[in-house]
């Protein structure tokens, strides 16, 4: 019985995979090509923000970038963690457009704000939630 419980929290760590945090997942992961022009798709980008809760913190519309400001959450014990967004927006033609995602999440230590580690298939899922809003503005 002693050994049962380190046995098992051995087992649940190595059972989840390894943890990465949400800027280290590959890069055709955190990016799509939208059926939209330039425009649409931009805007696309910065409502999707909004339908998350987002705040806009920056947009440059030239040279197409477009980053959220942070989404404060916490639980009942007091974690706080927090989130944010970069999208960069290509055109690659009149009706296609690219865009490369990169998420931020951190949580708050004693130390401040450090990067969050989530498995890797958390992170995917964040990145194709993120994407699957962006599509729904369109």
């Amino acid at each position: 019985m002693r050994y049962l419980i380190p046995f098992l929290l051995l087992f649940t760590a190595c059972s989840s995979g390894p943890m990465i945090t949400a800027q280290s997942v590959p890069t055709p992961t955190r990016t799509d090509t939208l059926e939209a022009s330039y425009d649409r798709a931009f805007t696309a980008v910065l409502d999707a923000y909004s339908a998350k809760g987002f705040g806009v913190d920056e947009v440059n519309k030239e040279v197409g970038l477009a980053k959220s400001g942070f989404k404060q959450s916490g639980n009942i014990v007091g974690s706080k963690a927090r989130s944010q967004f970069s999208a960069r927006i290509s055109r690659l033609d009149s009706t296609r457009t690219k865009v490369q995602l990169t998420a931020t999440a951190q949580r708050e230590t004693m130390g401040g704000w450090n990067a969050a580690s989530m498995t890797e298939e958390r992170a995917r899922k964040l990145y194709a939630n993120a994407f699957s809003t962006i599509k729904d503005q369109l």
